[in-house]
């Protein structure tokens, strides 16, 4: 190795000369150096040839790893951490995290707010379900409820919204339904079909 007192004043930059310059690699090929370059080159021929057939078998070997050897089973890894589940709290939410097919409800993921005006609502997300459910937002301690569903959901239903336990809207994809209905709305005493053609049926309850 070189000193370097005198910052690069006196420092040797020939690769090649390995008691100057440490090599890491197994193999120990020696680099031909910038003045074997020039030299190879003024002379016309590959300076680094003759050292093929001459290399050292003196490589620099690093120690082993004090730690053992890391072993973690693929139903581990897939669960994300070792329960399958954990929490994260942040200044304005608080994020549970869960692996897949650990909740028989197939939740991956809820936010809960907790701060603002916003503070309880609960926004949960799905994966693996069979009622094609994705997500699914709670507000006013689950006063109100919307569900967001993938296509291929039953009758075509793209957004169920419920409030106090009951249905108020009912969200279709355009082109899921025969009949071109794509919004029913519910109230006390009527309920409200829209089609496509832009006609409104109502019928009175």
């Amino acid at each position: 190795m070189q000193v370097c007192f005198d910052g690069l004043k006196g420092v040797s930059f020939d690769l090649a000369d390995h008691s100057k310059w440490e090599f890491v690699f197994l193999n120990n090929n020696k680099p031909r150096g910038i003045r074997a370059c020039f030299d190879s080159e003024k002379e016309g021929g590959d300076a680094g040839s003759d050292d093929e057939d001459n290399e050292d078998s003196n490589v620099l070997d690093l120690p082993p790893s004090w730690v053992e050897k890391l072993s973690i089973s693929k139903e581990k890894f897939e669960s994300k951490c070792p329960s399958g589940t954990k929490t994260l709290i942040y200044k304005n939410v608080q994020c549970d995290i869960f692996a897949e097919y650990v909740r028989p409800d197939g939740m991956i993921l809820r936010i809960t707010d907790l701060l603002g005006p916003k503070a309880g609502t609960k926004t949960e997300y799905f994966e693996n379900r069979k009622d094609k459910l994705r997500e699914r937002r709670r507000e006013k301690d689950n006063i109100l409820i919307y569900e967001y569903f993938l296509p291929g959901k039953l009758h075509g239903l793209k957004q169920h919204v419920i409030e106090n336990n009951s249905t108020k809207e009912m969200h279709f994809f355009p082109n899921a339904r025969s009949d071109g209905l794509y919004l029913r709305t519910e109230n006390s005493n009527k309920v409200v079909f829209n089609i496509h053609d832009g006609v409104d049926y109502r019928k009175i309850c």
